[in-house]
């Protein structure tokens, strides 16, 4: 019996400098039957080259150059040309341990699971914790991935069973949180999960990625996410609309203090980002997901947004010292 085809996606945006150490870590899988995909999106970098240098090199890569169209379509279009039994997305400035693939199809295999999980380190700082497993049913892992604190959104640390993809697309209008509002719909598809604290995952700290760089309107497009899994739940999963809407104020706090540390003015969005955590202040104390001083900062923040800038520049003078 062959052995499953597992589909290794990565999306390349001028990424030269890290490209070779993700390319490399890729090929040096344990596991043999493997497709690797990638999508040049217009890089204007030297990464087509690479793409091209290792293409020629390993008859399992394939390269789709095109012009540049965002993330969430270069994501659809690997997805489109997938023909896996399971998919891995790879971010092209990050890399990945060895034995990723083959460990963590074994631990599908073995219990019939749609996804598995494993645990992200940050720029290398590989730790050596034991590891545990937990196979959650549908219901445990879709209150798990609402709560978003032992599951989350994050696409690179999961193997998913592709025919569960099928119809499920990336938002091109959404730019933060579009890999949670993926993985929610892909989940809805599913009926097992094992989520592991194995680390096979490296995420690098790029500061180009949208995640790190100045706060702007690209970033308020994280509450369109939790509003679209806020809304679905209530259709959905209405024991967990509470923890639902909970959720969507935590990410809508943390927006309103990123935003007003990175100077980002006062305007309609801003409102409507203060107008959900005023109005699931309650739920989100009673939750347990808010509490400490991050309580004191989410009231006052609903209410007066300029705190947020007076917090992070008092908090920059504390470090200095």
């Amino acid at each position: 019996m062959e052995k499953p085809l597992i589909s290794i996606l990565i999306p390349v945006y001028n990424c030269e400098p890290f490209l070779r150490e993700c390319l490399d870590s890729v090929v040096g899988q344990t596991y043999d039957r493997l497709e690797v995909i990638c999508v040049n999106d217009g890089s204007t970098d030297g990464s087509l080259p690479i793409l091209l240098e290792y293409a020629g090199r390993y008859d399992f890569i394939e390269v789709i150059d095109r012009e540049n169209s965002g993330v969430a379509s270069a994501r659809n279009r690997l997805l489109e040309a997938a023909t896996g039994d399971y998919i891995l997305f790879v971010d092209a400035d990050d890399s990945i341990k060895p034995e990723m693939a083959e460990w963590m199809l074994a631990q599908a295999e073995k219990e019939n699971a749609d996804v598995v999980t494993c645990k992200i380190c940050i720029n290398g700082k590989w730790t050596n914790t034991g590891i545990n497993r937990e196979i959650l049913d549908k219901s445990t892992f879709i209150y798990k991935f609402i709560y978003h604190r032992e599951l989350n959104g994050s696409l690179c640390n999961k193997l998913i069973r592709r025919e569960l993809t099928k119809g499920v697309k990336f938002h091109p209008e959404i730019s933060y949180g579009e890999d949670a509002l993926f993985c929610w719909h892909v989940f809805q598809n599913c009926e097992k999960m094992i989520m592991t604290n194995k680390e096979l995952y490296n995420y690098r700290m790029n500061p180009e990625s949208i995640s790190h760089q100045k706060f702007g309107a690209k970033k308020l497009t994280g509450h369109k996410t939790w509003s679209i899994i806020t809304k679905e739940t209530e259709k959905w999963w209405p024991q967990y609309l509470d923890t639902a809407l909970s959720r969507w104020g935590m990410e809508d706090f943390h927006l309103l203090m990123q935003a007003g540390a990175g100077g980002y003015h006062k305007d309609q969005q801003i409102a409507d980002l203060q107008s959900t955590v005023t109005k699931h202040l309650k739920l989100m104390i009673s939750s347990g997901m808010l509490s400490g001083k991050h309580k004191v900062n989410a009231i006052i923040v609903g209410r007066w947004f300029h705190y947020a800038a007076i917090y992070a520049a008092i908090h920059n003078i504390k470090k200095t010292f």
